[in-house]
């Protein structure tokens, strides 16, 4: 507890320095304002009375963002209890798509298309790979949640996906992998498809005219 109460403070401590060396996007400014102002006397609060001893107890209103450590915690909670409803009684895989750095800025400017790009292309390789009846021969399923940071905070989208060891073949019957080991598929042969897959349609969009900031040279020298 002691350190979410602290992190309004960071939070005006380091702002001002994030505003004069990069900027934020208004949205980012908006998230922050809230996070530093949560239970503190900015909002305000509230007195509750006990109506048989008289003790009053002080309550601070929370910015309810949904980016707030402190006010999503229990929603956070009640997420993954639905999320645990879903799964099935059979082993889960965690794969991981991510992009590399050269590409970040692409995201910073043009965060819904690319966005939506990283989660089409992630699926897309997957379906091909489980699809493959060398590998599965079925169709897979997936939960996939998106990450911007890593975990020293930088900047760094990617995309998880749990996936179960098996899918559903043309029947409609469950199938289960072959795989037996802490892999699904072949690493290396998924970054490949799915990096090839990638550039080609990102190449297609800035022919397009939908990229507003530039291309790596070495992705333009493929279109």
């Amino acid at each position: 507890m002691g350190a979410d109460q602290d992190l309004g403070g960071i939070i005006d401590q380091f702002l001002p320095a994030l505003l004069q060396k990069r900027g934020v996007t208004g949205h980012q400014l908006k998230t922050l304002r809230a996070l530093s102002a949560c239970r503190t006397t900015k909002l305000g609060g509230s007195a509750m009375v006990c109506r048989d001893c008289g003790s009053v107890h002080y309550v601070m209103h929370s910015c309810r963002n949904r980016h707030c450590p402190r006010c999503q915690g229990i929603d956070k909670e009640l997420w993954i209890d639905d999320r645990k409803q879903e799964l099935l009684p059979v082993k889960y895989f965690h794969v991981v798509f991510t992009v590399p750095h050269d590409l970040l800025e692409l995201f910073r400017f043009n965060r819904e298309i690319m966005y939506n790009l990283l989660f089409e292309k992630s699926w897309e390789t997957l379906t091909i790979f489980a699809k493959d009846p060398k590998l599965l021969g079925a169709q897979p399923g997936a939960i996939a949640i998106l990450h911007t940071w890593d975990q020293q905070l930088h900047f760094h989208p990617h995309v998880h996906l749990i996936v179960p060891a098996g899918g559903l073949d043309k029947r409609g019957r469950w199938k289960s992998t072959k795989q037996k080991g802490n892999f699904l598929f072949d690493v290396k042969q998924l970054s490949n498809v799915f990096s090839a897959r990638f550039a080609s349609k990102l190449r297609r969009l800035k022919r397009l005219g939908k990229i507003t900031k530039h291309v790596p040279r070495d992705l333009i020298k493929k279109s």
